[in-house]
């Protein structure tokens, strides 16, 4: 059973440290209240090869993880990480992994009524179960990485693992052993003579490992094991070499942190009034209808955003320190006497690693502590040293840098002086342009880069929009072909998607005289005309584009249709909605948005509208006392309430005049997994990102038109999705009713339903009426 509380730890710090990460973790069933449990398996994907994760999964004993890589022409690379606990535990009873597993064995035994004639072994347990594991990906043809703490020298002719090696179908090689004979001999635990740990992997893939080895004991890292690892080459192991994943965008803050939004309001209010943004706001909004002026909106709408990405940029929750060489020294010297502690509390004498790691690291030379108790107070002061430089990490980088300069122009290395200067001033131009990296993005989670398209779909755009060539409908299509290259999945997307939303092409109003007399957007006048049934489309223009003989009877069926489309008398008469948005509908909108969703191409996220509506507890009640300040800038409260006034109003000009703002007409399209693993080109779901203040007027106008055809009765009955009593889980309810109650009275039914086969298209945009009402 995870632990809640290590779950979030480990998956935040695996946020912080890489672009692209997927974290597999193993543990037993066996419940633990604190963040510490002996025993568990973690392995974590990251970086460009999250793109090749196709499955993923772990043992529910906790001994071992697994994740599957996609190959070229269906190739797949399986990497197991495996834990087998310790022969006999250190104490008779306790938690460790081997009573865990013990626990886990005899309850599974007593739930099978299985009688255990030697009772739970968890290690002979271990063993059956990963050979079984490990032949049944063999016989799906799947090549594999064998590694962890097998706690058991397993390569020596006594042990039972032997099996690993001597299995037909598994042929393991032991890679480092192979690779460097004189490891076979070699402790991998400080405390032991054996090696305990193995990368193993099997025939095919040996020709793929560039790089093998172990390092040292705490030559990298604290710990009581050796490091081992397997460098493969990319190319032969997979087929090809690992696609480019694209970075999404990093909240730098978030609007449930009081603190962190006061400091947003009051930096973005203060950069907005260097730039004269309110009085410039206020003239915009005194402007008629008759008289816009889109170019002042245009600008104040771009220092909006350069505002509100500036102020969230400064009040970031975490940066990291600047890197210094004090730091740098501080923390090896800190990671030196942790090393120093281990080894006389396991009374080893690490001197020898220790002084090779001061060498090798250039750091000023120290003497070690003689007893335990001096060690942990030079622990302490190196801690202190750390934490203050930390604190002030830019100015003693900056002051490092120059010390650095000097020194090295004193000695006569002028030219690496120079690049010393070069660096500082690069530095200090990407601390001005900071926000360009943060609209870029930086953080990223998973990802796919790779698609299955159909193996007869063409390879050319012409050839897709020739009427003349047959696309293959991927539902029904029975041979793919996977598509790697990054040129070819961006192509077959773009053609699906353009397939995809060009659906509607052969119907009346996309084709003929229709497609001629109203354009795409419905905004030509002869539209006007159809809805107020005033159509003036004649018999003889009819007639001078179709070449069939029958033009009568097919323009009296247009005329009809079109009669059809108008709007009736009391539809007339009803007074339009107003294209106006109020403060309270905004701000009710933006309270009920969840922070997570993801919008705004532009880096405008939810957090940006979300602090107009967060609550500041901590100045409430200053707000609400007599003020004794003398101060000229208004409180934060104030501030909020001027930031809510501003974006109502460059909500409302686009809305009363029928402008876009330029990146308001920027709309992101994302491809997501309908199923986990299926990169099916036509199971992939299509989800369009706009700008997070038009998506609320989008909603607040759509919710207000919604209300009132409800209010008129002017939506069909049969029409489900977002309405009271019409929900769209209501459609398939009533079809499966209807099927019961036929099959329950055994009469017969007769059952037109156009729409059951888009079932999901239909409960789709049902949910989506209800998330924008």
């Amino acid at each position: 059973m995870q632990h809640f509380g290590a779950n979030q730890l480990l998956y935040k710090t695996a946020r912080e440290e890489f672009s692209h990460s997927v974290l597999t973790s193993a543990t037993s069933q066996t419940p633990c209240e604190s963040l510490f449990k002996p025993g568990g398996v973690l392995s974590v994907t990251r970086d460009n090869l999250v793109g090749r994760l196709i499955d993923k999964g772990s043992d529910s004993m906790g001994r071992w993880t697994y994740c599957k890589y996609a190959g070229k022409n269906g190739k797949v690379i399986t990497v197991v990480t495996v834990y087998q606990v310790c022969m006999r535990p250190t104490n008779v009873v306790g938690n460790t992994a081997f009573h865990q597993q013990q626990l886990s064995i005899a309850t599974e035994a007593q739930e099978n009524d299985v009688e255990l004639t030697h009772g739970p072994q968890p290690r002979i347990r271990f063993r059956n179960d990963l050979v079984n594991f490990l032949r049944r990906l063999r016989w799906k043809g799947e090549s594999i990485v064998l590694m962890g703490d097998f706690n058991d020298d397993i390569c020596s002719g006594s042990s039972p693992m032997q099996r690993l090696f001597q299995d037909r179908d598994l042929q393991f090689v032991d890679i480092i052993g192979r690779c460097h004979p004189h490891t076979q001999s070699l402790s991998t635990y400080i405390r032991g003579t054996k090696r305990l740990d193995f990368i193993l992997v099997t025939q095919d893939l040996v020709s793929a490992v560039r790089h093998c080895g172990y390092l040292p004991f705490h030559s990298h890292f604290r710990t009581d094991h050796r490091f081992a690892f397997i460098d493969f080459q990319t190319d032969k192991l997979f087929g090809n070499l690992n696609a480019k994943l694209a970075p999404t965008s990093f909240r730098d803050f978030t609007s449930k942190d009081p603190k962190q939004v006061e400091k947003y309001l009051l930096e973005k209010y203060r950069l907005l009034q260097d730039r004269n943004f309110f009085p410039r706001m206020n003239r915009l909004d005194d402007l008629s209808i008759e008289n816009p002026d889109h170019f002042l909106a245009e600008q104040l709408d771009k220092c909006w955003v350069e505002c509100s990405l500036l102020a969230a940029n400064r009040c970031k929750a975490r940066r990291r320190e600047w890197w210094s060489i004090p730091l740098h020294q501080a923390i090896e010297k800190k990671s030196l006497l942790q090393t120093h502690l281990s080894g006389m509390r396991t009374q080893r004498d690490l001197s020898a690693a220790i002084a090779a790691r001061i060498a090798k690291f250039n750091l000023p030379s120290f003497e070690l502590p003689e007893t335990i108790e001096e060690t942990k107070q030079a622990l302490r002061q190196v801690q202190q040293v750390i934490a203050e430089i930390r604190r002030e990490s830019k100015s003693v980088r900056e002051q490092s840098q120059l010390d650095q300069a000097r020194l090295l122009a004193f000695a006569g290395r002028k030219s690496d002086a120079e690049i010393l200067e070069i660096i500082r001033k690069k530095e200090a131009q990407a601390e001005r342009w900071r926000r360009i990296s943060f609209l870029q993005g930086k953080k990223s989670r998973n990802q796919f880069s790779n698609v299955e398209v159909p193996a007869s779909w063409p390879t050319t755009q012409e050839e897709f929009l020739d009427p003349d060539v047959v696309v293959e409908n991927p539902k029904t299509c029975s041979q793919w072909r996977k598509v790697e290259e990054p040129s070819e999945v961006e192509f077959y997307i773009q053609m699906r998607n353009r397939l995809h939303f060009g659906q509607s092409q052969g119907t009346p109003f996309t084709t003929g005289l229709l497609e001629s007399h109203i354009d795409w957007s419905a905004s030509s006048p002869e539209a006007d005309n159809v809805l107020l049934g005033r159509s003036q489309i004649s018999l003889d223009e009819y007639s001078s584009l179709d070449e069939e003989d029958n033009e009568t009877p097919q323009f009296e069926l247009l005329q009809a249709f079109l009669k059809s489309c108008a709007r009736s008398p009391d539809q007339q008469a009803r007074p339009l909605i107003a294209s106006k948005v109020t403060l309270p509908e905004l701000l009710a909108r933006i309270k009920i948005w969840d922070e997570r969703r993801t919008t705004s191409p532009s880096g405008l996220h939810l957090g940006h509208l979300k602090s107009l509506t967060a609550r500041l507890p901590h100045l409430e009640e200053e707000d609400q006392a007599p003020s004794t300040s003398r101060s000229d800038s208004p409180s934060p409260l104030v501030i909020q309430r001027l930031l809510q006034t501003a974006q109502l109003q460059l909500i409302n000009y686009c809305l009363r005049h029928g402008y876009a703002f330029s990146r308001w007409r920027q709309v992101v399209n994302v491809m997501i997994e309908k199923e986990t693993g299926n990169h099916k080109i036509h199971r992939l779901r299509v989800i369009h990102l706009y700008e997070a203040d038009l998506g609320a007027a989008f909603a607040i106008l759509w919710k207000k038109m919604f209300e009132t055809a409800e209010k008129h009765n002017a939506i069909n009955a049969g029409q489900y999705g977002g309405r009271s009593g019409h929900e769209a889980a209501y459609l398939p309810f009533a079809e499966e009713l209807k099927y019961d109650l036929c099959r329950v009275s055994r009469k017969p039914l007769v059952n037109f339903d156009n729409e059951l086969s888009r079932l999901s298209r239909v409960c789709s945009a049902g949910s989506m009426g209800f998330t924008l009402a």
